[in-house]
């Protein structure tokens, strides 16, 4: 009988990479819109003693995550209702406007996205424009809240995002992996609500953010490089 090669152990070891489950997220992502706040407020620092502004950590996780999703941010002054499409690789703008909700939630609307996901830290200039605008939207709106815990925008993106039946998350950007992995949640289905924290579930600084995610990096890692020793010993006998 003959002996196993590397690449049969290698097949027994790893999961089955299933192509039907990475077209499935691409699609979420073509789908889905991200509503981001570029208001003034995103200007302050992630903590007291942090040189780190909060529209800096939300570069980073953006730049790092490198998504497919579409992006509308609010606040910006440069269009009349404070709200517009960023264009593939653009940087987000500089925080000075207000927090134009309900009409990036419109925007979204008219350009026929299924699923919204908010990441803001304060209150709609105009509550009842963002309820009604919400309640028309149609789809599925999940939320990041990113501002101080207990802040006024904090209950109303909850009682947009549970009318919705989505999911809610209040986090700290001194913790940019929990956006990060906050995000990938959501676009990947990993739990039943779609979010990894749950449905509703409050993470604070200092706890670490499911990171399931960064298996699949080790075990394709691992497998390319099992693939290399393979195909380096085949070549040598």
């Amino acid at each position: 009988m003959a002996r196993p090669t590397l690449l049969d152990q290698l097949e027994a070891t790893l999961p089955p990479i299933r192509l039907a489950d990475l077209a499935a997220q691409k699609r979420r992502e073509l789908e889905t819109v991200l509503l981001l706040d570029v208001s003034g407020s995103m200007l302050q620092p992630v903590g007291a003693l942090s040189p780190l502004t909060r529209i800096r950590a939300l570069e980073h996780v953006l730049a790092d995550l490198d998504l497919d999703a579409a992006r509308i941010v609010f606040g910006v002054l440069d269009s009349a209702n404070g709200v517009r499409q960023l264009h593939p690789g653009e940087p987000l703008p500089s925080p000075i406007g207000g927090t134009p909700l309900g009409a990036a939630l419109d925007l979204a609307r008219a350009q026929g996205y299924r699923r919204a996901i908010i990441i803001s830290d304060g209150e709609p200039n105009d509550p009842g424009h963002a309820r009604r605008a919400a309640q028309s939207f149609g789809g599925r709106i999940d939320a990041f809240y990113v501002g101080y815990p207990g802040g006024p925008g904090e209950a109303l993106l909850r009682a947009l995002v549970t009318a919705s039946g989505g999911a809610m998350n209040t986090i700290s950007l001194a913790e940019p992996a929990q956006l990060e992995a906050g995000l990938r949640g959501l676009l990947t289905a990993g739990t039943a609500s779609g979010s990894p924290f749950g449905s509703d579930v409050t993470a604070r600084a200092g706890i670490a953010p499911p990171a399931r995610w960064r298996w699949s990096l080790v075990v394709v890692g691992l497998f390319c490089l099992l693939l290399l020793l393979a195909i380096v010993s085949s070549a040598a006998r």
